[in-house]
C-alpha cells in the first residue's frame, strides 16, 4: 500500500496546528497576567477602603462632640463606618457601593446646611473622607474594567479561556434603584 502525501497539504495542516498552539500559549499567558492584575486591583480597593475606615471614627468622634444636637448627622457617619467594617469583614466589594452612597449623603448634608459651622479641622477631615471615597470609586472603576477585560479575553482566547472561570464583575447584581439613606438634618 503506497500512500502519496501531498507536501503542500501537510505543511498547511502543520502550519494551522502550529498557529493554534501559539495562539493558545499567548492566551494562557495573557489570561494569567490579567487574572493577577484583577487580584491586584482587588487589593488596591481594600487598601484604600481600610484608609477610609481609619478616617470615619475620627470624623464620628469630632462631629459627636461638636454637634450633640445634630444626632442624625452622627448617625449617618456611624452607618457609613459600620457599612465599611461589614464590607471589609465579609470581603464583599459589592457592599462598598452602599458605603459610598452613605458618605455622599453626609457630604450633601454638610453642603446643604452651611450653618453647621464645622471647624477647619472637621472640614479638612470631611474633605479627606470625601477624597478617600473618590479614590475608592476610581479603584472600583479600574477593578471593573479589569474584570470585564479578563472576561472578554476568555472569549478571544477560546479554547484556552475555558480553563479560566468567568469573573463576576463588581456591581453587576447591584440594584441602582436602591434609595440613599434619608436624613432629617436641620428639620
Amino acid at each position: 500500500m503506497n500512500v502519496n502525501i501531498n507536501k503542500g497539504l501537510l505543511l498547511g495542516v502543520l502550519g494551522i496546528f502550529g498557529c493554534a498552539v501559539v495562539w493558545n500559549v499567548i492566551g494562557l499567558v495573557t489570561l494569567s497576567m490579567q487574572r493577577e492584575a484583577v487580584r491586584g486591583d482587588v487589593g488596591r480597593v481594600w487598601t484604600i477602603t481600610e484608609r477610609a475606615i481609619e478616617l470615619l471614627p475620627r470624623l464620628e468622634n469630632d462631629v459627636e462632640v461638636f454637634m450633640k444636637d445634630r444626632q442624625d448627622l452622627v448617625e449617618l457617619i456611624t452607618i457609613a463606618r459600620n457599612d465599611f467594617l461589614a464590607a471589609e469583614k465579609s470581603g464583599n466589594l459589592d457592599q462598598l457601593s452602599g458605603v459610598i452612597d452613605a458618605v455622599m449623603a453626609i457630604q450633601v448634608q454638610i453642603e446643604a446646611y452651611p450653618e453647621v459651622n464645622l471647624t477647619q479641622q472637621q472640614v479638612a477631615l470631611m474633605d479627606e473622607t470625601a477624597g478617600s471615597i473618590n479614590r475608592i470609586s476610581f479603584a472600583r472603576d479600574t477593578l471593573i474594567e479589569s474584570q470585564v477585560g479578563f472576561n472578554q479575553s476568555r472569549i478571544i482566547f477560546f479554547p484556552v479561556g475555558l480553563m479560566f472561570p468567568r469573573m463576576s464583575v463588581l456591581g453587576e447584581y447591584h440594584d441602582p434603584s436602591t434609595p440613599l439613606p434619608t436624613s432629617n438634618f436641620g428639620g
